[in-house]
């Protein structure tokens, strides 16, 4: 009966261990990967510019979005949208106002 209790108890002691190493080996691994995931993006993004990005998204929008047109409904901005029947300006306020205007070509 003895025996039996020590058994028991060195396969607790010994599966407490074997959850211990797998955790800490799981824990290096993973600060492995990010270590290497963030040489990754740094190589990748190193020299990237992203003010000047910035920028340029912004003039693309610009593109899209109409100054001279406002809603005559609400008072919005006119937006280049596209649909089934083509391009189009509608109001930024979609879905509250459903105002469009076809796009003069």
């Amino acid at each position: 009966m003895d025996y039996f209790i020590l058994y028991i108890i060195g396969g607790i002691i010994l599966l407490s261990f074997i959850f211990w190493v797998s955790e800490k080996y799981s824990k290096a691994k993973n600060k492995r990967r990010q270590k290497r995931l963030d040489e990754i993006a740094y190589d990748t993004l190193g020299d990237f510019d992203f003010n000047k990005e910035k920028e340029e998204i912004k003039s693309i929008g610009s593109r899209y979005v109409s100054e001279e047109y406002r809603c005559p409904r609400c008072g919005g901005m006119m937006v280049m949208r596209s649909g089934i029947y083509g391009k189009f300006w509608g109001c930024n306020h979609y879905p509250e106002c459903r105002y469009t205007r076809n796009i003069k070509s």
